[in-house]
């Protein structure tokens, strides 16, 4: 990227915050790792099955705290994908060892667990010890099968 100052209005926010209220309305093929608080015993065997194996870089959202929009669950995966392209655009990081990451661990937001237009495990959102929880125990496998990796929140 050739001027990061002038294009990242463009290309991250605002522009990723409208993507992500859309998000489940634009999806069209999986981009990340979903990562369900209802798979917490397979956090292994997910990481196994994952193509790249030489990951370097992971950047997680719970989809919680979205830009001043709040709570958009899934549908803040957008983030995570938002902010790698960036470390690819800005930094000419390869795009084959960035993986965006979400950790579903529910949602308190009314609207999407009324619509269809969510991937979220269809619960409230967790309390966050159980959300600790699933993040400790998803990190310290992430580290164990990429050692050379970098993580972002």
């Amino acid at each position: 990227m050739s001027d990061p100052a002038r294009f990242l209005p463009i290309v991250y926010d605002p522009t990723i915050g409208e993507a992500c209220l859309k998000f489940g309305h634009i999806f069209r093929r999986p981009r990340g790792m979903y990562l369900s608080i209802t798979r917490k015993g397979r956090v292994k065997e997910i990481l196994q099955n994952w193509p790249v194996k030489d990951v370097r870089f992971i950047c997680v959202t719970n989809g919680g705290r979205i830009l001043g929009l709040g709570d958009l669950g899934a549908n803040g995966m957008g983030i995570p994908i938002g902010k790698l392209q960036l470390y690819t655009a800005a930094a000419g990081v390869p795009p084959h060892g960035l993986l965006p990451m979400y950790l579903d661990a529910g949602t308190n937001n009314e609207t999407l667990l009324m619509t269809h237009y969510t991937w979220d495990c269809a619960a409230r959102g967790l309390r966050r010890k159980s959300f600790i929880s699933l993040l400790t125990s998803s990190w310290t496998l992430c580290r164990k099968f990429f050692p050379l990796l970098l993580h972002s929140f």
